[in-house]
């Protein structure tokens, strides 16, 4: 809790050497691993508490997330799924799960997740922000603009469904409304390339030529390999009436 991590970690292993069947230990050591950015050794720690403990749906869980977070999408989704089996009400998982879902292109399974996390915690953001994304993918603009409202309603600072509401927005005809929901988002995350990026887009769209520029710019500092931001902020210091 103080931050020492490196002498937490020479405590778990005085601790699990002592008491070596403990699987709530290695849970624990995996957590901390995991935080110094050791992956495999968080995975075998997770493993090793799995082989030590009755049906634990935490440290599914935990492994799951960190598999996500390595590009293991279907041993993150097999993990997510047992956590949902082995406890019906474990909203996080339903949360995962129907990422993994929304990115496959499942928007059945993806909405049916969603929604089943949502009957639990009517108010989590992130559900209503997959709710949203689903609908605008099945072309159903209105209702995913309300979903998109709820996740904001939610959580103002929800950089996805700011972004989200945005593009449903624009497909809407609103550039004006879009735009002033893509600069709250990049207002929250002022390091995000694309984000400055579909900014500078709807800035250009609404007749903004200054600040697509500056928005370019740093998007271009920020991602200076991304072929479309250098395309773009070459076409448009080549406007007549942009400085």
């Amino acid at each position: 809790m103080l931050g020492r991590l490196d002498e937490a970690l020479a405590d778990y292993a005085v601790v699990i050497d002592q008491d070596p069947n403990h699987a709530e230990h290695y849970l624990e050591r995996g957590n901390l691993l995991r935080r110094l950015g050791r992956t495999e050794e968080a995975l075998a720690d997770y493993s090793r508490a799995l082989s030590l403990s009755p049906p634990f749906p935490e440290i599914h869980y935990n492994r799951g997330d960190l598999r996500l977070s390595e590009g293991d999408v279907e041993g993150a989704l097999a993990d997510f799924s047992y956590v949902i089996e082995q406890d019906s009400e474990f909203v996080d998982a339903y949360v995962n799960r129907a990422g993994i879902h929304l990115e496959a292109g499942d928007l059945a399974a993806a909405l049916a997740d969603a929604r089943a996390g949502l009957r639990l915690e009517p108010g989590n953001a992130h559900l209503h922000a997959v709710v949203g994304r689903a609908l605008a993918e099945s072309g159903e603009l209105g209702e995913a603009e309300a979903a998109y409202d709820r996740a904001v309603e939610a959580d103002p600072e929800l950089v996805s469904a700011l972004s989200g509401r945005a593009a449903v927005r624009y497909e809407a005809g609103r550039p004006h409304d879009a735009l002033e929901d893509l600069c709250r988002a990049v207002e929250r995350d002022p390091k995000d390339a694309a984000l400055r990026y579909n900014c500078a887009f709807l800035h250009q769209q609404t007749g903004g030529w200054q600040e697509a520029l500056a928005d370019l710019q740093l998007a271009a500092v920020l991602d200076p390999e991304d072929a479309e931001i250098a395309e773009a902020l070459t076409a448009l210091r080549g406007r007549p009436d942009v400085a």
